[in-house]
């Protein structure tokens, strides 16, 4: 199955909803998946900052133990009745927690046949098993002869580290199926390194000194970022079986039920189903309940401010008002922008409901063209859409009103261009190590390094970033900018202007990334009009194909604008 092609347009957050460019068809029902059968149903969905896509679907297949399976940019990736070279013997019976870092790399829950019923599901990095159900912890924070007993929801992010929701048997703790969130450090290869423990049945939210009981099972009510901090839902024992729910951010409690929310007047609800996420940048979002009247009661906070709340003028449509939020995601993108689903009290319902980036309403049942066909409905909402970490991508799911399910992809605009590759298009690489398309040459990964822009090329909004990824991890990167085009060796790699201006330098994270904020350009003297290529130029000392020990990314060019 061939991925259709992007349409280009104006920006993510500028977009129409009643315009169709930038909304690219990913998988339609009926579809067909060579070697397995043609797509009936889609379920969940998950993309990255590069547009890097999965979509677990099922199909036609006549075996109901083969017709099931997950798409990797189009692609078959994994399938229902695979068989697995670990555990032995063991093959994929079922999917869950579908997530994908900005590598490409996924982290599931599997459940697995051919295997007994202890030992039948596990943590997978790609389609490599990191931890079976019956293993032994190695966590001190746990008593000798732990194990894991069940997975239920899984996270990936992009610092080599996945969060699993698990239930453990830990010989100390009285009773049986303890609760626990853990943080699983792996390597490059996806092998286990580490475990460090979120919290664990018995553990205390210090807050009211309450033991913790219980978390949900459900993949969006969890934030977890590249630092490792973790938002989640916590039902603690209170003794009276009451004011019990708890959102947190690691330790610190930022929902408790019944004390004051951030609306005056009104105390924090029960909170079960709580909708939340956290950028880098430790921000955060929620999707909660308030006391008080039922037509007001569902509010969305970012760091404690409401964004929107049930009751509210529609933004863009203040004839109408919110009347809620349906139990769909919130996300939190690294700019601080946030993506939810609201309906609203529009007599006409084919086309009361949409999805929003802030206050920016973009996509709209009823009025959103794709191609030459209209939205008809947003479908599968608890998992029916997830924004990449950046915000560069949103992926979701809809039926068009020629009856037709599918998964689409709407794609921010970008402030620039990469260009200056090193797949052999123009300047040859050094010594022959060429890079993939949009890279530079390739590097001790065994890939070349991209680079890309965030925010605006408009020079009064001073929002301009860069973001680069496939570095080697722990290196020096250095992002540097030229006016006059060039190609040249430099290193293993191609410099593409003839002289560089520096803008400052970070370490490469262990999943090999790199970001450059507007603050990097401070004091730079661009102007309106102006076309200037950007660069990161990284160190690459321990197995640098071509020896010299540094190497260089594809090049970025920007026209900048008043």
């Amino acid at each position: 199955m061939q991925e259709r092609p992007l349409l280009t347009g104006a920006a993510l957050l500028a977009l129409a909803v009643s315009g169709s460019a930038q909304i690219q068809t990913l998988v339609l029902e009926g579809d067909t998946v060579p070697g397995v059968g043609n797509v009936t149903v889609i379920r969940n969905i998950a993309v990255n900052d590069g547009g890097d896509w999965l979509a677990e679907v099922r199909t036609d297949n006549p075996s109901t133990a083969s017709d099931v399976c997950v798409l990797k940019n189009g692609q078959l990736f994994l399938r229902e009745g695979q068989s697995l070279s670990n555990p032995p013997g063991a093959t994929i019976s079922n999917f869950d927690s579908m997530t994908i870092d900005n590598q490409g790399n996924t982290a599931m829950n599997l459940d697995l046949g051919g295997l007994p019923a202890n030992r039948n599901s596990g943590v997978f990095w790609n389609d490599k098993l990191v931890l079976q159900e019956g293993d032994v912890s190695t966590s001190p924070v746990f008593t000798s002869g732990t194990i894991y007993k069940e997975f239920r929801e899984v996270q990936i992010n992009n610092a080599n580290q996945i969060l699993v929701v698990a239930i453990v048997e830990d010989p100390q703790i009285a009773g049986t199926d303890e609760r626990a969130i853990m943080i699983l450090d792996v390597d490059a290869q996806g092998n286990l390194v580490g475990e460090t423990k979120v919290i664990v049945e018995t553990d205390t939210i210090a807050t009211g000194a309450y033991p913790f009981v219980e978390t949900s099972t459900f993949a969006h009510h969890f934030g977890f970022n590249d630092l490792g901090q973790v938002m989640y839902y916590a039902r603690c024992d209170t003794g009276n079986g009451g004011n019990d729910d708890y959102v947190m951010l690691d330790q610190l409690a930022i929902v408790e039920e019944g004390l004051p929310s951030p609306i005056a007047g009104r105390n924090w609800n029960a909170t079960t189903t709580p909708e939340c996420d956290i950028n880098n940048n430790g921000d955060w979002v929620l999707a909660a309940v308030i006391d008080g009247g039922t037509a007001d009661d569902q509010v969305i906070f970012k760091n404690g401010q409401k964004v929107i709340q049930e009751g509210d003028p529609v933004p863009g449509i203040p004839a109408f008002v919110i009347q809620g939020f349906v139990s769909a995601p919130v996300e939190i993108a690294e700019n601080g922008d946030i993506v939810w689903y609201g309906d609203w009290d529009d007599p006409n319902t084919s086309q009361d409901s949409g999805i929003f980036v802030n206050t920016n309403l973009v996509v709209q049942e009823g009025v959103t063209q794709v191609g030459t066909n209209t939205i008809k409905s947003l479908v599968g909402l608890v998992d029916g859409f997830h924004l990449s970490y950046s915000g560069n991508f949103l992926i979701f799911e809809a039926e068009l009103d020629n009856n037709l399910a599918g998964v689409f992809r709407l794609a921010s605009g970008e402030p620039g261009q990469a260009t200056c590759f090193g797949d052999g298009s123009g300047f040859i690489c050094p010594c022959g190590n060429f890079g993939g398309t949009d890279e530079g040459c390739a590097n001790s990964t065994g890939a070349g390094a991209k680079i890309g822009g965030i925010g605006s090329a408009s020079l009064a909004s001073a929002s301009l970033g860069f973001t680069a990824n496939q570095l080697p991890a722990g290196r020096i990167a250095m992002l540097v900018s030229g006016t006059s085009a060039a190609t040249n060796i430099f290193g293993d790699g191609i410099g593409c202007m003839t002289s560089f201006t520096y803008h400052g330098a970070t370490l490469s994270s262990a999943a090999g990334g790199a970001t450059w904020g507007s603050s990097s350009l401070l004091g730079a003297s661009f102007q309106p009009g102006q076309t200037v290529m950007f660069h990161a130029l990284y160190r690459d000392p321990v197995g640098g194909i071509c020896g010299t020990g540094y190497n260089a990314t594809a090049a970025y060019q920007v026209t900048f604008a008043q």
